[in-house]
């Protein structure tokens, strides 16, 4: 993580984005540390610092706003292109470090981040609906801040 973007200009913002794979205290942790951005899609429902946990928490917050996008086709599941809309909730966090690395005395305890909720509304029974939990160091004050991190997600 810290190599990369080394040679990149400092007016060029970079930002690291990983899928579930990435969803691990220590990448939130180091990148936190030393002042990296992150964009992880998280499937850990991680304990925060108010005795919640994030998922459980996201899924129950009212959306912030919708949206309709055009979903590509999916040739492998024979699935043809669609409209979709998104419902998107996003909220901040402090994620506790999980017990399992307490003895890690060079791990903060926790580690700050927004987490944004985007879940397809369901139309179609025979269609998976989009669900992603995205985990960002960026911040995110309003609804089009948040459209912009999952643009981001959605380049990868």
């Amino acid at each position: 993580m810290e190599n990369s973007g080394k040679d990149i200009p400092s007016e060029i913002k970079v930002i690291h984005v990983c899928d579930r794979e990435g969803d691990m205290y220590e990448l939130f942790e180091r990148a936190s540390s030393t002042g990296k951005l992150f964009l992880i899609r998280i499937v850990q429902n991680r304990p925060t610092v108010d005795s919640g946990r994030t998922i459980d928490t996201i899924k129950k917050l009212a959306p912030a706003g919708s949206i309709e996008v055009l979903i590509p086709r999916d040739s492998r599941r024979k699935i043809a292109e669609r409209k979709a809309v998104l419902d998107i909730s996003y909220q901040s966090f402090r994620v506790k470090k999980p017990v399992a690395r307490n003895a890690d005395k060079h791990l903060m305890d926790s580690v700050g981040m927004i987490i944004i909720y985007v879940k397809e509304q369901r139309t179609d029974e025979s269609i998976e609906p989009i669900e992603w939990v995205l985990a960002t160091s960026e911040v995110i004050s309003n609804f089009e801040e948040a459209l912009e991190k999952i643009g981001y997600y959605m380049q990868r």
